[in-house]
Formats: structure tokens, C-alpha cells, sequence
């Protein structure tokens, strides 16, 4: 790994740094991995989680693990044990790669060492599908974040619903699974869409600076990762609209829920919205598709 060890120490901070060197200790850790943008140099403070990867034995105490890493917020731990890790890998997921190419390892590099060995980073059949996936899943946490006024989790994950979209090209045409930036933007550049390459650097620059994406740039981010995809999905007035209609609801969660799956076409989408009713004093899920909302249900 290129980055500096130092510039990742500073942004830890000694009293974190020297919290996960203590988990390495703990019975049953097998390693500790530092990975995602603080690993790759990309870190944006105030904006990127800190992300620690804990692979351990089925033994290991995960709840005092839990406590101790929550006490730094910035923190978003992930906890496996070393069979699921080799599944992981086998599988061909995109974590497996984050791990193993752009990573720290604080602890237990020897026996990660040998797992990337025997089990290690894989594109498959299932890369593509995660990697198309985890695109429409950030989406939707992008539009739901703009929607509920939260423009950190709106331009968070607008920026990796399009490196997953990147990714998704990547994989599915020269099968591989592009980390840092500059490796994403020059992927992009070969084998992508020049509106999907342009408005990536767009919100590249944005997310370097804090600025945060109105409705008509989320709407624009909407309709290239949708036609990346080949999936037609509803515009964000639909779900404005829904809200409204419901009682002046309040959005709780957003998901955008696939429909069906046609070769040359690809597949439509609905919004699947979460919603509390302030005035009924009720939680309700409702499907939202271009034409209004198809149902509504109380949840308990």
C-alpha cells in the first residue's frame, strides 16, 4: 500500500490508533485491516468513515469489540471470522478485494497473507451483480439522505454510487475491480460513458470540497447510473409526491426495489419508502412507481 503511514496515524489520532492496536490482543483476533479511503489516501475529513475490518475465530468477544470501536463515531467497524472472509473471496465479493489491494493491515499479516493466497481477490459472475447492486443501493441512500435533509449521506453515497457503477463496467468488461480514484477515473475513461466519466470528476471535486448536490444534479446522477444500469427508475418528484400524498409524511428509509429482469431491456425499478405519518401517528411502507403509489401497509 503507497499511502503513508504517518498521514494515516495523523488522521487516526494516537488514542485511536493505539485502541485498535489493542484489539489485535484480544483472544481469537486474526487480523485487523484498515481499508476503504483512509487505506487509499483518499480520506475526506468530516465526510469518510474510518473503516476497520476484525477477522477473527468464532470465539473472539465480539460485543466487547463492538464497544470498544464505537467510541471513536468515526468509525465503521466490520466484524468476520476467517471462514466467512474465505467465502467471501471465493464468492468474488468486492469487499475481498478492498481488503487485500488497498489496505493497512495492523495485525496478522501473515495469516491474511495466506488466505489472499489460497482464497484471494476473484471476479465473477457474482462481482457484477454485487457491483450493480451496491450502485443502486447508494443510490437510493443518496436520494434519501437529500430527502431528509442530510446532505453529508447525500453526496457520501452519490459519489459511491458511481464508483460502483464504474465498477460494475469494469468488471463486467475486462473483469476487473478498480480502487483508487485515478485507476476508477482512467477505467472510466476506456471502456464507460463520457457523461458518467465527466460527472464522476464533477462529484469527485465536489465531495473534496464539501459541496453538496442539489435536486438537479441528484436527478442527473439518477438518470446515469440508471442507464448505466439498463434500469428505468422513477423520477425523485415521484417520491416528493408520495410523501405528500400519504399525509405530509416524513421519510424513514428508501430502497429501490427491481422488478423484473429482460435481457435486451434490462429491468424497471419502484421505490419501496419507509415513512412516518406525524398526523396518524403511524409507520407505513409504501411502493412507488411512475404512475403514484401501488400500495401502502401499516408497519407494526
Amino acid at each position: 500500500m503507497s499511502t503513508n503511514i504517518s498521514i494515516i496515524a495523523r488522521v487516526l489520532g494516537d488514542k485511536t490508533l493505539r485502541l485498535l492496536k489493542s484489539i489485535c490482543g484480544f483472544n481469537g483476533v486474526v487480523g485487523l485491516v484498515i481499508y476503504g479511503s483512509l487505506a487509499r489516501g483518499e480520506y475526506v475529513s468530516g465526510l469518510s468513515d474510518i473503516n476497520v475490518a476484525v477477522i477473527g475465530l468464532d470465539s473472539i468477544d465480539k460485543k466487547t469489540i463492538w464497544r470498544k470501536l464505537s467510541v471513536d463515531p468515526r468509525i465503521s467497524p466490520l466484524l468476520l471470522s476467517e471462514d466467512k472472509l474465505k467465502e467471501l473471496c471465493v464468492k468474488g465479493d468486492i469487499l475481498c478485494h478492498n481488503l487485500f489491494k488497498e489496505s493497512l493491515i495492523l495485525c496478522g499479516s501473515n495469516r491474511l497473507k495466506e488466505i489472499s493466497i489460497y482464497y484471494g481477490p476473484r471476479t465473477t459472475s457474482y462481482t457484477i451483480a454485487q457491483a450493480k447492486e451496491l450502485a443502486l443501493n447508494t443510490l437510493a441512500m443518496a436520494i434519501e439522505g437529500y430527502v431528509q435533509g442530510n446532505k453529508i449521506k447525500c453526496l457520501r453515497n452519490s459519489y459511491h454510487s458511481l464508483r460502483y457503477t464504474i465498477t460494475y463496467y469494469s468488471v463486467r468488461t475486462i473483469q476487473r475491480v478498480p480502487l483508487r480514484e485515478n485507476d476508477l477515473v482512467n477505467t472510466c475513461i476506456r471502456i464507460a460513458p463520457p457523461n458518467l466519466c465527466k460527472f464522476f470528476n464533477e462529484v469527485r471535486g465536489m465531495r473534496n470540497t464539501l459541496q453538496y448536490l442539489r435536486l438537479a444534479e441528484l436527478e442527473t446522477l439518477l438518470h446515469i447510473v440508471a442507464t448505466s444500469l439498463k434500469t428505468t427508475i422513477p423520477p425523485i418528484s415521484s417520491i416528493m409526491m408520495a410523501l405528500r400524498n400519504l399525509g405530509n409524511a416524513k421519510l424513514i428509509a428508501l430502497r429501490i426495489k427491481k422488478l423484473e429482469e429482460h435481457k435486451a431491456y434490462g429491468s424497471r425499478a419502484h421505490y419501496i419508502v419507509t415513512a412516518s405519518i406525524p398526523s396518524k401517528k403511524k409507520i407505513v411502507e409504501a411502493e412507488v412507481s411512475w404512475n403514484g403509489i401501488v400500495f401502502v401497509e401499516d408497519r407494526a
